[in-house]
């Protein structure tokens, strides 16, 4: 295994684990304390959060330069030290098998999420909320794809511009793309 696999196993190692990367998404909206960080997954004893920031830390995807009064005393200010994704670089090298095993921690994650908006909802209208969950195959050449995927890069970069109001709730936008695997194309009707 190179040094550069090694990083990259690293960083899936400490991003992908479910509750660090739900601090991940936390942190993604802006620096947090260690306590608002706390109120934002509430389901997470404090001593688990402190081991899995430090974690987060040692792995070099946040940072915690700043402390801010709170409570009579001074507490870490959690930001992100780099996106809260990993670059083609940072996995370059690594195995299928890797990559499988990371996806579905991830694949997971997305489950609960989604499980925790739609679960305790007696009736869900995800017309209303903008919500849903689709699959579509399309036949399209490396530049074809690599063109649609810049437009939707920049559609999500005017929306992450937007600021916070009253108006807007946050949402998630989840886009998993793969080449279908051979003899299973299909096409949608």
């Amino acid at each position: 295994m190179t040094d550069d696999t090694t990083k990259g196993g690293e960083l899936l190692e400490a991003m992908l684990h479910p509750i660090r990367l739900r601090a991940l998404q936390e942190l993604a909206r802006g620096p947090k304390t260690t306590g608002e960080l706390g109120e934002r997954l509430a389901d997470v004893p404090a001593s688990s959060l402190y081991r899995h920031m430090k974690a987060l830390r040692d792995a070099g995807v946040v940072t915690a330069e700043e402390r801010r009064p709170a409570r009579g005393a001074l507490e870490r200010v959690y930001a992100l030290a780099r996106p809260a994704r990993l670059t083609a670089e940072d996995v370059a090298g690594m195995g299928g098998d890797e990559h499988a095993r990371h996806f579905a921690t991830y694949a997971l994650t997305l489950i609960e999420r989604f499980g925790a908006y739609a679960s305790p909802q007696p009736t869900l209208d995800m017309a209303a909320d903008r919500s849903g969950y689709t699959e579509t195959t399309f036949w399209a050449t490396d530049e074809e794809v690599d063109a649609e995927l810049e437009t939707i890069r920049g559609a999500l970069a005017r929306l992450r511009a937007l600021e916070p109001t009253p108006e807007r709730r946050a949402r998630v936008f989840v886009a998993i793309t793969h080449p279908e695997t051979p003899g299973e194309e299909t096409s949608d009707e």
